[in-house]
C-alpha cells in the first residue's frame, strides 16, 4: 500500500481525531535547479517528462529516507519542495539535534547528487533550507456524508521555516531565532539579518533511527484518494490532463475551511476531479485538482469548467483560478516511505502561472481548454502574457459563464450517410399520421457520426414536428436527468435568472398548455403533477401537492407528470424526444420510459404522434440495454474511402495527395471525427506542405494522435477494472494483431488470463481472430494504449515478449525474426 498521508496524520485520524495541535521543529527543503530542469527537459516531449520524473525521485528518496531515520515525517510534497515535521515531546533539544543532523545530511547528499546526467544532457542541483522551530497544526476536513476527505498542516513553525529557507542561498541551512536557541551549542551559527546560517556541527550527526511505518489499509484512508491510487502499481503513465489550481486568499480560519471544503466536496461528487494538494494558512489558502488522471472521462475538461464555475456561485469566498489541458507524465514523487500522486508537464506549470497572476475572481484558462469549450461555455480572449519558465508569451482566456444552449458547429458537409438518413425518414412517417413510431437506437462507436448524423435529419423534418432533446450525461446521473435538461429548455428555465422569473415562465408555460389540449382528464392530471415537474428544475411552493407527499410519492408522480406532459404535447403537434448518448441514461430514465411506452400503446382510443430516437455506443448492447421497451436498431458503420477523401477535401480546401489520402484512411478506418481531427492536427502543427496545387504530408512516417482523440480512447480504456486494463497495456507492445500464448508468457501464466480477455473483447477492445489470436478493434485504440505507459515500462514489456518468443518458438525463431527485431 502506497504511503500518500502523512502516518501521523494517518495513525490519528483512524483513532477518531479530527485535528491537533503540537510544539514542532519544521524543515523546509527546496531543490534548486528544478526550474532549469523542467523547461529543458519539457522540451523533449512525453520522454523528457519522463526522464523529469525519474531525476526528482533519485533526488527525494534519500532526502525522505534520511528525514524519517531522524524522527521526522513529510507533511507536503510539492514538486521540487518537501516540508518535514519534527514532533515535539519531550526533550526539544534532542528533537532539534535530530531536524538539525537530517538538514546536514540532506546537503551532504545534495552534494553527491549535484550532477544529474540524462539522455538530454547534464543538470546542476542543491538545496535549500529553512528550519524553525514552533507550532505545528494539522487538521482533517470531511464531507458532510463522511466519504470525502482533506488533510493540511501548518502553523508557525511550518510559516517560519518557509521564511527561513527564502533567506537561504544554494548549500545553506538557515535557521531561526527560537531554534538558534534550542539547539545550543551542538552548532555554530552566523547571524543573516534576524536568521542564523548553520556554518558547522560541533557534534556528529545523530545515527539514523530504526523506521516502522505500520501503514495502515483501511477504508478511511480511501476518503483522501481513490483506493486504486494506494495499490497502483506502476509508477507512472502519460496522460491528458485538466490541471486546476485554485487560490483562496480569504479562507484562514478552521471553521472558514471547513466550510467550503464542504462545497467542495459536495461539487467533486457530481463533477470528480481529484484533489491532491490543499494548503492552509493565515495567508490563505489554496489547492490543486486534476481531470484525466488517475482515472480519465472523455469530458474531463467540462467536469473541471463546471465545477469551478458552481464552486463561484456557491460559495462567497473570492477565487482566482488556472486550468490547462495539457499532455503530463502522472505519477507518484518521493519515496515509498512518502509518496504524492502529481503530473509533470508545461501544463501544471503554466496552470500555477495563472492562478498567482490571475486577479480576485477571475479564472484563466489556456488556448487547449478555450478550443475545446468554446461551444459550452462563454470563454473570451485576455491577450498573451510573459511567464517565468516559458521563453514566448502565452495566450490567456477568461472563463466567464455557461452557455445556455450547446453550439453544434461542423466544419465540413455530411457525406455517406443518405442510407441512414433515409432509414431515419422511414422511421418516423408514422408521426405524420398521427401514430407513434416507437424508439430507434443509433448505436455506433465514438466519434463515428451519430449526433453528427441526427443533427443532419432534424435540419430536414417538418417544422410543424418539434423536437425535443434530452442530454443524457457521464458526470450527472441524477434521476431523470436528462429529462431535466428538456424541461429546461421548454420552460425556458435558467441559472442565470432569479427564482421568480423561473417560476413565471413555467406557470405561463403550464397554463398554456393546459389550456390548449382538449383532453379534460389529461389537462387535469397535468394540473395535478404541475409541482413535481417544477421540482425537476428546483422549483418549489410550500403549499403544492409535492412537499405534502413521501419520496415514493414524488417519484411515482413525477413519472406520471411526465408522461401526462409528453401526451399533452403531442395533442398540439407531432413530437420527437431525442435522447443524446443513451449509454448513460439513469436507471429513472429508463422506468419512465418504459411506462411511456407502455401507456400509450394500451390507449387504445387515442393515438399519440410520437417517435423516440436515442444515440449510444455499441458496448450499450452489452451494458445497458433495458428489459420493457423495444427499439429498432440503425448501425452507423465505418465510411467508405471515397467519403473520407471527400471530407478531406473540404478539410484541406483542396485535392490531397494518394500519400495523405492513405494516411487519413489508415488511422483513421473510417471515422470521420477521428479523420477530423487527423486533420487538423495536421494543418494546426503545420505537417504538411502544397506542392503544384495539392496538399502533401511533410513526413509520411509519422504517425499522428491528436490529444482529442488520445483522451477519448484512454477514457475508454480508464472504464476497465485495474487488472483487465494491465492486459491490454502489456499486449499493445504486440502490435495490432496478437497472440495469447505470447501474451500468456508475458503475465507469467496469469491463470485468469483467459477471462480477462474475454473482459476486454466484450467492452470492444479487441476482437477473436481464432482459437488464440485477437485484434485491436482499432489502430488508434493501440497507439493510445501504448503510448500512454512510459518509455521505462514500454521497454520492460518490450523484452518480456522477447523472451516469451524464444521460449516459446525456439524452433522456428526465423519466422518470428521481423517481431524479434521489432521488440529489440
Amino acid at each position: 500500500m502506497r504511503n500518500l498521508i502523512p502516518h501521523y496524520i494517518l495513525d490519528r485520524y483512524l483513532s477518531g481525531n479530527n485535528h491537533g495541535r503540537l510544539p514542532a521543529v519544521a524543515m523546509f527543503v527546496d531543490i534548486s535547479g528544478f526550474s532549469q530542469i523542467t523547461d529543458q527537459l519539457m522540451e523533449q516531449g512525453q520522454h523528457g517528462a519522463e526522464i523529469l520524473a525519474d531525476v526528482m525521485r533519485n533526488i527525494f528518496t534519500p532526502l525522505v529516507q534520511i528525514t524519517y531515520e531522524q524522527g521526522g515525517f513529510i507533511s507536503t510534497l510539492a514538486g521540487d519542495a518537501f516540508t518535514a515535521i519534527y514532533p515535539i515531546e519531550d526533550n526539544d533539544e534532542i528533537v532539534c539535534l535530530h531536524a538539525l543532523s537530517a538538514a546536514w545530511q540532506i546537503q551532504k547528499k545534495l552534494e553527491s547528487l549535484a550532477k544529474q546526467t540524462t539522455p538530454y544532457g547534464e543538470f546542476l542541483v542543491s538545496g535549500r533550507i529553512g528550519i524553525a522551530k514552533g507550532e505545528a497544526a494539522w487538521g482533517v476536513v470531511n464531507s458532510q456524508d463522511q466519504r470525502r476527505a482533506a488533510y493540511y498542516i501548518e502553523g508557525s513553525a511550518v510559516e517560519e521555516s518557509a521564511l527561513s529557507e527564502g533567506k537561504a542561498s544554494s548549500g545553506q541551512i538557515i535557521a531561526e531565532a527560537k531554534f538558534r536557541t534550542a539547539i545550543g551549542g551542538h552548532a555554530d551559527f552566523s547571524p543573516q539579518e534576524n536568521h542564523f546560517m548553520v556554518s558547522s556541527l560541533t557534534v556528529d550527526p545523530l545515527p539514523p533511527l530504526p523506521v516502522d511505518l505500520n501503514i495502515q489499509d483501511s477504508e478511511m484512508a480511501y476518503r483522501f484518494f481513490p483506493r486504486s491510487l494506494f495499490h497502483q502499481v506502476h509508477s507512472g503513465e502519460f496522460r491528458q490532463v485538466v490541471t486546476m489550481f485554485i487560490n483562496l486568499p480569504t479562507v484562514r480560519t478552521e471553521d472558514q475551511l471547513a466550510i467550503f471544503m464542504g462545497t467542495l466536496f459536495e461539487l467533486q461528487d457530481k463533477f470528480g476531479g481529484l484533489l491532491t494538494r490543499l494548503d492552509f494558512g493565515d495567508k490563505g489558502s489554496n489547492l490543486l485538482m486534476f481531470w484525466g488522471a488517475p482515472v480519465s472521462f472523455e469530458n474531463d475538461i467540462e467536469r473541471a469548467l463546471n465545477l469551478i464555475l458552481d464552486l463561484q456561485t456557491q460559495t462567497s469566498i473570492p477565487i482566482n483560478s488556472g486550468i490547462t489541458y495539457r499532455i503530463a507524465h502522472a505519477g507518484f514523487i518521493g519515496s515509498p516511505l512518502r509518496e504524492e500522486y502529481t503530473a509533470y508537464g508545461r501544463g501544471v506549470n503554466l496552470a500555477a502561472r495563472f492562478m498567482s497572476t490571475a486577479l480576485r475572481g477571475e479564472i484563466w484558462v489556456d488556448e487547449e481548454i478555450a478550443k475545446r469549450a468554446s461551444s459550452r461555455f462563454e470563454i473570451e480572449p485576455d491577450g498573451e502574457y510573459p511567464f517565468k519558465g516559458f521563453s514566448r508569451k502565452q495566450k490567456v482566456y477568461l472563463l466567464e459563464e455557461r452557455k445556455e444552449e450547446v453550439e453544434r458547429t461542423y466544419q465540413t458537409e455530411l457525406v455517406g450517410r443518405q442510407s441512414e438518413l433515409e432509414a431515419l425518414a422511414n422511421f418516423i412517417e408514422p408521426i405524420s399520421e398521427g401514430k407513434y413510431c416507437g424508439a430507434m437506437m443509433i448505436l455506433g462507436d465514438p466519434g463515428i457520426g451519430k449526433t453528427r448524423l441526427v443533427d443532419e435529419f432534424s435540419d430536414q423534418v417538418e417544422s410543424d414536428i418539434r423536437w425535443s432533446i434530452c442530454q443524457c450525461d457521464q458526470a450527472i446521473r441524477d434521476s431523470f436527468n436528462p429529462f431535466r435538461y428538456w424541461l429546461r429548455n421548454y420552460f425556458s428555465i435558467s441559472t442565470y435568472q432569479n427564482e421568480a422569473r423561473n417560476k413565471r415562465n413555467f406557470n405561463r408555460k403550464m397554463d398554456q398548455l393546459i389550456t390548449s389540449i382538449g383532453d379534460k382528464k389529461l389537462a387535469d392530471e397535468l394540473d395535478r403533477t404541475r409541482s413535481f415537474l417544477g421540482a425537476m428544475n428546483d422549483l418549489y411552493w410550500p403549499d403544492s401537492l409535492y412537499q405534502q407527499v413521501d419520496p415514493q410519492g414524488r417519484y411515482d408522480n413525477t413519472i406520471i407528470g411526465l408522461i401526462s406532459l409528453i401526451q399533452a404535447e403531442c395533442t398540439i403537434q407531432p413530437l420527437i424526444l431525442q435522447l443524446e448518448d443513451a449509454q448513460w441514461l439513469d436507471e429513472d430514465s429508463w422506468a419512465l420510459l418504459t411506462r411511456l411506452d407502455r401507456s400509450i400503446k394500451s390507449d387504445l382510443e387515442k393515438s399519440y404522434p410520437l417517435a423516440i430516437i436515442a444515440t449510444a455506443r455499441f458496448e450499450f448492447l452489452s451494458t445497458g440495454l433495458k428489459d420493457g421497451i423495444n427499439f429498432q436498431e440503425l448501425r452507423i458503420r465505418d465510411l467508405s474511402p471515397d467519403s473520407l477523401n471527400s471530407i478531406a477535401e473540404q478539410l484541406f480546401g483542396g485535392p490531397a495527395s494518394r500519400e495523405l489520402l492513405e494516411l487519413l484512411n489508415e488511422r483513421s478506418e473510417g471515422n470521420p471525427f477521428f479523420a477530423e481531427q487527423i486533420g487538423y492536427y495536421l494543418l494546426e502543427e503545420e505537417k504538411l506542405r502544397k506542392v503544384d496545387g495539392e496538399w502533401k504530408i511533410k513526413d509520411p512516417s509519422q504517425s499522428p494522435l491528436p490529444d482529442d482523440i488520445r483522451s477519448l480512447l484512454v477514457s475508454r480504456i480508464d472504464r476497465l477494472t485495474e487488472d483487465v486494463k494491465d492486459v491490454v497495456l502489456s499486449a499493445a507492445v504486440l502490435g495490432r494483431e496478437f497472440e495469447l500464448q505470447i501474451l500468456s508468457f508475458m503475465l507469467d501464466g496469469d491463470a485468469s488470463l483467459v477471462v480477462k480477455v474475454a473482459d476486454a473483447e466484450q467492452n470492444a477492445i479487441w476482437s477473436k481472430m481464432g482459437e488464440l489470436r485477437y485484434l485491436f478493434t482499432h489502430a488508434l485504440l493501440l497507439d493510445a494504449a501504448y503510448r500512454m505507459q512510459i518509455h521505462s515500462r514500454r521497454q520492460v514489456l518490450h523484452k518480456s515478449a522477447v523472451t516469451a518468443i524464444e521460449n516459446l518458438y525456439s524452433g522456428e525463431l526465423s519466422a518470428y525474426s521481423t517481431d524479434l527485431a521489432y521488440h529489440c
